[in-house]
């Protein structure tokens, strides 16, 4: 029996083109959607229609182990997820808090520069200066008050 004429339910030789027509050299490494769409390529060719179990058998539950081992990598995933986005976060965090920290250096140094405390005290008076007095002379001052 040639590999030409080998009985197959699928004619083996649409398959054999399909396989060649679709670059594929190991069917044992191909993704499950390269496999998709060699199935895909051979009804279409072939006319022959597939029962597709690409996600289990139907009406056959899944096994414990199998599901399991799907609530692992969920779980792994969700952890893997959640670690992300706490460094998002922090980053984040940081990067307001020096904002914030920036615009507050801004505000104080303006403020600082328009109200200085010389800016801040009144011009009334600003070119006058004060008489200076002795101690005796203030003592005469304050019985003046008193007397009147």
């Amino acid at each position: 029996m040639s590999l030409q004429t080998k009985s197959t339910p699928i004619d083996y030789q649409i398959v054999t083109q399909q396989i060649l027509e679709n670059k594929m050299e190991n069917l044992g490494k191909a993704s499950i959607r390269e496999i998709k769409k060699l199935i895909d390529d051979i009804e279409k060719a072939s006319g022959e229609k597939f029962v597709r179990m690409e996600m289990g058998i139907p009406g056959l539950p899944p096994t414990k182990v199998g599901v399991d081992a799907e609530i692992e990598a969920l779980k792994a995933k969700i952890a893997e997820l959640e670690a992300s986005k706490e460094s998002e976060i922090a980053a984040k965090v940081l990067e307001i808090e020096t904002s914030v920290k920036a615009e507050l250096e801004a505000m104080k140094e303006a403020f600082t520069t328009s109200f200085s405390p010389v800016a801040a005290k009144p011009n009334f008076n600003k070119n006058a200066t004060p008489p200076k007095q002795s101690f005796k002379e203030k003592a005469e001052a304050r019985k003046a008050t008193y007397k009147n």
